[in-house]
């Protein structure tokens, strides 16, 4: 049970409608009491006419004799005035209007109060805070929450009040003051809300006649609310889990961050080796070329000579051809001088040293010719090798042009490496900073979820 504590601690003089209503009517207007007709409330009209509350203007008439005759006349003024009598409901008691032209702008007022689409009973103080009045919208309420109730509805008029309260103390002590009225409040009967709003009823000699408590059924509303609450609570857990996960993803970003730094040295370090490797590489290079060419000139220095072996190789056998020749004709002339006798000695002699020498020389020329022919293959076998040293060269350069080109592609590469890591870099920064934007919606969605169920908690009555 909920009860709301009072808006105001003036002691302030209010009144219901449905009194205030009563008060001023332009006519006598009285309420007696059905056992012993004593008037327990007037209208002005009634107190100016001498009528005021506590007075028995019948005399000895009964109850039952009023309530048959339906009219009766009192003395007022040293005038007879005739009035009408209805019979309230529950045994509420007798109401009695002046008979007059404003009969029916009286029923019509009755017939208003009991209409009105706003649930209202009052209770009196000084009975135990019975419930002495309830108009329909008050009925159909208690129909609706009737088997929560301890009574049946049909009892409610006449019992205490403490019927909707289990601690009866705790209301009594606001509704017997009406200093600490109104309040407002609200009660649970079971499954259905009541809100309720209890104002003083205070009579025109300044007497507390007792609360009026208007009802409202609202149930739904309270349902809603809760419904709304466990939303905007479910809200804020699920803010909260993406407040953590905003962190999360700071934490990380800066983390990536770290090792984006990392890459970035290494990806320094690796730019650096690339150019010491090319610079190292293009070195290389260039020396190949010029062993090439050195090579290139050797080889065609070695050619040369072999050429030149070549011909010295075909003179030296023209040499030993003429050296047999000469061996021939010394051996001729050997032969002719031995047939000339002792006049041809001394040309005996000469032809043999000439033998000697073509013999000599023949000699002389197979050497130079066989020295040759190891010469020309010695050289032929160098140029093959000096062409297999440059052709080897040659491939040495190509690959250390590949190397070169692959070099340059890696140096591509690790500049595109460098680009996407200062991307990334980028997008860590930025990962960083969008993580702090949702952190910060995050906390603000978070205080509008408590800032809804505050309004909530304001809106029901």
């Amino acid at each position: 049970m909920n009860v709301a504590l009072p808006v105001t601690t003036d002691c302030e003089k209010r009144t219901s409608v449905p009194v205030l209503a009563m008060a001023h009517l332009p006519l006598v207007a009285i309420v007696v009491d059905a056992d012993d007709l004593t008037v327990t409330y007037a209208s002005h009209r009634a107190v100016e006419r001498g009528i005021p509350p506590g007075a028995r203007p019948f005399g000895a008439a009964t109850a039952d004799l009023l309530t048959a005759r339906r009219t009766t006349s009192i003395r007022i003024d040293d005038a007879d005035v005739t009035m009408s009598i209805t019979v309230l409901p529950d045994g509420a008691g007798l109401l009695i209007v002046e008979q007059a032209d404003h009969g029916r702008d009286v029923a019509k007022l009755l017939q208003m109060i009991d209409s009105m689409p706003v649930a209202v009973m009052t209770a009196d103080p000084d009975d135990d805070f019975r419930i002495n009045y309830l108009n329909r919208g008050s009925g159909q309420i208690m129909q609706r929450v009737a088997r929560h109730l301890p009574v049946p509805v049909e009892n409610i008029l006449g019992s205490s009040i403490d019927l909707f309260h289990a601690d009866g103390h705790h209301q009594r002590s606001h509704l017997a003051d009406p200093c600490k009225l109104p309040i407002k409040g609200r009660i649970r009967l079971g499954d259905e809300y009541l809100a309720f709003d209890a104002t003083a009823i205070i009579a025109d000699d300044g007497r507390y006649l007792g609360p009026m408590i208007s009802w409202k059924l609202v149930t739904e509303e309270v349902q809603l609310s809760n419904t709304v609450s466990g939303m905007a609570d479910q809200l804020a857990r699920s803010f909260e889990r993406l407040n953590d996960e905003a962190a999360g993803l700071r934490s990380r970003a800066r983390s990536k961050a770290g090792v984006v730094q990392d890459l970035t040295d290494a990806a320094d370090r690796m730019d650096k080796v690339l150019k010491v490797i090319s610079d190292r590489v293009a070195h290389a290079a260039q020396l190949a070329n010029r062993i090439i060419d050195q090579a290139t000139s050797t080889s065609e220095f070695v050619t040369s000579l072999e050429e030149n072996a070549e011909r010295i190789e075909h003179m030296s056998l023209a040499i030993g051809r003429i050296a047999g020749q000469t061996n021939l004709l010394a051996l001729n002339a050997t032969i002719e001088a031995a047939r000339a006798g002792e006049a041809g000695r001394g040309f005996t002699v000469v032809a043999g040293e000439v033998k000697s020498l073509a013999a000599e020389t023949a000699r002389t020329s197979a050497e130079i010719g066989a020295q040759l022919s190891g010469m020309r293959s010695a050289t032929a076998m160098t140029a093959g090798a000096i062409r297999s040293i440059t052709d080897q060269i040659a491939e040495l350069v190509g690959v250390a042009g590949e190397v070169q080109r692959a070099n340059i592609d890696q140096a591509v590469s690790a500049s595109a490496v460098n680009r996407t890591i200062s991307e990334v870099r980028v997008a860590a920064d930025d990962s960083e900073r969008a993580a702090d934007v949702v952190s910060g919606l995050a906390k603000e969605l978070s205080r509008g979820a408590e800032g809804l169920q505050t309004k909530l908690t304001a809106f029901l009555p």
